[in-house]
């Protein structure tokens, strides 16, 4: 069977944390889109929601992650950091209200 590409334009923070939860599920991009595309086909709906076991979305508190995660969340957003892939606080804050009111 023959392959094809899609593209796609999406929210650029929505890509970032698409990507955070199938990396957590050990999936690409494209396994998880091939997947979703799949089940749809399948069962005719929009089917299932994959569960990494955390949320991605809401932010965690101290007692829900350990000490290890929480070195490697801090590694990774100084790499960021460094590289320039940051917002301004006010605009974080800002989405963070609106999204958890």
């Amino acid at each position: 069977m023959g392959q094809t590409n899609i593209n796609i334009r999406t929210d650029e923070n929505l890509k970032k944390q698409f990507d955070a939860v199938c990396d957590e599920l050990g999936l690409n991009l494209s396994t998880a889109v091939n997947i979703f595309m799949k089940t749809v086909v399948r069962q005719n709906r929009i089917p299932f929601a994959l569960d990494a076991g955390k949320s991605v979305s809401k932010p965690l508190g101290l007692e829900e992650i350990s000490k290890e995660e929480l070195d490697a969340k801090l590694e990774r957003g100084w790499a960021d950091y460094k590289a320039g892939r940051f917002r301004p606080a006010e605009e974080v804050f800002a989405e963070l209200e609106r999204e958890f009111e």
